[in-house]
């Protein structure tokens, strides 16, 4: 497995944004990148910055194009789009985890073997690497949720006050 890239769907980036650590994500010992169709399609005309802070573009071939229609239509009946079953087959071909908030694409993918990870796991990483503390977590989750993020924000919370629980004064 590809231990040090991860694939992002949209939203998750743009949670990240929206809390503000879009800037502190890329400090990660993490490869961001995303399919470039989904990159020009979803976050260039309003988060087209993002590679000036790290985000990779991978372009899609034509067989990985045609791997991504099947893909989707396998998984009609869950509502994943042409978008998420790109970043589902990157994440597949690039043999690492993929990066999604949408909770339809998090069972394809988990039904498709592929690990799924989130805005919430981001977050616990950037804590652990003493990139940002607490009160910025709980800030940035804020700010999320006041953009309208879906997070589940009872597990936000468990994981801010676990940190604060077993890590605080450790470090």
């Amino acid at each position: 497995m590809n231990t040090r890239l991860l694939i992002s769907d949209s939203s998750v980036l743009i949670d990240m944004v929206d809390g503000g650590l879009a800037t502190e994500m890329f400090q990660l010992d993490w490869e961001f990148a995303v399919p470039d169709v989904l990159f020009h399609d979803e976050l260039r005309e309003y988060h087209g910055d993002l590679p000036g802070k790290g985000l990779h573009q991978m372009a899609m071939s034509p067989d990985a194009i045609a791997e991504i229609s099947s893909v989707q239509a396998k998984h009609s009946k869950s509502g994943v789009s042409f978008y998420d079953c790109a970043g589902l087959v990157l994440a597949q071909r690039e043999d690492c985890p993929l990066l999604a908030g949408d909770g339809a694409l998090r069972q394809v993918a988990m039904a498709e073997g592929v690990v799924v990870r989130g805005t919430i796991w981001i977050v616990g990483e950037l804590l652990d690497a003493g990139i940002i503390d607490t009160e910025r977590a709980k800030t940035a989750y804020k700010m999320m949720k006041a953009q309208g993020s879906r997070l589940p924000w009872d597990k936000a919370e468990e994981q801010i006050q676990h940190y604060i629980d077993n890590y605080l004064g450790t470090k």
